[in-house]
């Protein structure tokens, strides 16, 4: 969360890398076990876990040179490149959470982009998505200690005021791979704020329930299909 602008061996920044696209690369490589356990089952799931960090982005926006490959001579663009000597606390929104709030959008939006593929193939596959909250585990910690992107005072005071423990925040993930009447394009996440709370359906079925919602996840068909093909790039050939 909110890690120091680096480049993997891979040639992208690592953020991107082991938010999304790594893990984009084990559902390539796992899709055809998850057909046959859906087939034998009756359904598997994929589900994707954002943040409310998702709302970081400007207009809601996804943008393809940061999933692209990075190096010295083609840098990460403004507002992603970069890294703030000594950190600038997470109400600055400096260039380590823009890269952080674009690989939790893109966690959600792709999330909606599979189950439109997979409803296109009339797979038995779900795709769901959740958002823990504000949940105290040890990434704040890290973050905090490690990349001092997050102050101190910072995550004493949102905590303080709606924070929730990691228990807590495990149920809208828990809700979406585990409830039997969890459709694909379900999003969980928090019913206050999206911080704490129970989790609920912001969307069920891939319809969402308020356009502030909607508008923080739904990327127009343009960038769904750029992020199709920066996925195929990154993967070795399309997911499924």
């Amino acid at each position: 969360m909110a890690a120091p602008d680096e480049v993997t061996e891979d040639g992208y920044n690592r953020e991107a890398q082991v938010n999304v696209l790594a893990q984009m690369l084990l559902l390539k490589e796992t899709f055809p076990l998850l057909e046959r356990a859906a087939e034998r089952n009756g359904e598997a799931r994929v589900v994707q876990h954002s943040s409310s960090a998702r709302m970081i982005p400007s207009k809601g926006k996804l943008v393809r040179d940061y999933f692209a490959k990075t190096s010295a001579e083609h840098p990460l663009p403004k507002p992603f490149a970069g890294d703030i000597p000594g950190g600038t606390g997470m109400f600055n929104a400096g260039p380590a959470w823009q890269r952080y709030g674009q690989t939790k959008l893109a966690n959600a939006m792709l999330s909606e982009l599979f189950r439109e593929k997979l409803a296109e193939k009339s797979s038995k596959i779900k795709s769901l998505v959740a958002a823990p909250g504000l949940a105290a585990t040890e990434l704040q910690v890290t973050t905090n200690r490690s990349f001092h992107t997050m102050r101190a005072w910072e995550a004493n005071l949102i905590f303080t005021i709606a924070g929730q423990g990691p228990r807590d925040g495990s149920l809208p993930l828990t809700r979406a791979c585990l409830h039997p009447d969890a459709c694909s394009g379900d999003f969980y996440e928090p019913k206050h704020l999206t911080s704490y709370g129970p989790p609920v359906a912001i969307a069920t079925g891939g319809t969402f329930k308020s356009p502030k919602a909607e508008k923080a996840v739904i990327s127009d068909r343009e960038t769904k299909e750029m992020m199709w093909r920066v996925l195929a790039e990154a993967c070795g050939g399309e997911i499924f």
